[in-house]
């Protein structure tokens, strides 16, 4: 079942600075199903509810960690259910420089944003699209 959602696609590497410089790559993309989205975000609502918890015997700093912990739950559960693609394996380029980062095991949503390790500058990551043959 996890291989009927994954694929191999191919992305544009685009500097945020001067959109003129783009690199085409291809990495592996698993789109992930709502039930895998709901069990990892699940999974990260209990870890901070489990912190919230954990943090309710604590004199006076519980004031402020509780309260917090809550947010945190709250919002990394909704942010991790509008977040329907995972990258498994794959090399980002700077189109600046030319250097190659492995590309981070996250889930996200157009556009990935990164930044390149030697030049520090800001890369936008988005699929290419196929241009329409025009009639």
């Amino acid at each position: 079942m996890i291989e009927r959602f994954k694929r191999s696609q191919i992305l544009l590497a685009i500097l945020s600075s001067n959109l003129d410089k783009k690199v085409e790559f291809s990495v592996d993309i698993k789109t992930l199903s709502s039930t895998e989205r709901l069990q990892k975000a699940l999974k990260k609502w209990a870890f901070f509810f489990f912190l919230m918890v954990i943090s309710v015997p604590i004199p006076a700093a519980h004031l402020l960690l509780v309260p917090s912990f809550f947010c945190l739950a709250v919002y990394s559960f909704f942010s991790t259910l509008k977040k329907p693609y995972l990258i498994l394996v794959g090399e980002i380029p700077c189109p600046n420089c030319q250097t190659k980062q492995k590309a981070p095991k996250v889930s996200f949503n157009w556009p990935l944003k990164v930044i390149c390790p030697q030049c520090q500058l800001q890369i936008r990551v988005e699929p290419r699209f196929r241009e329409q043959p025009s009639s």
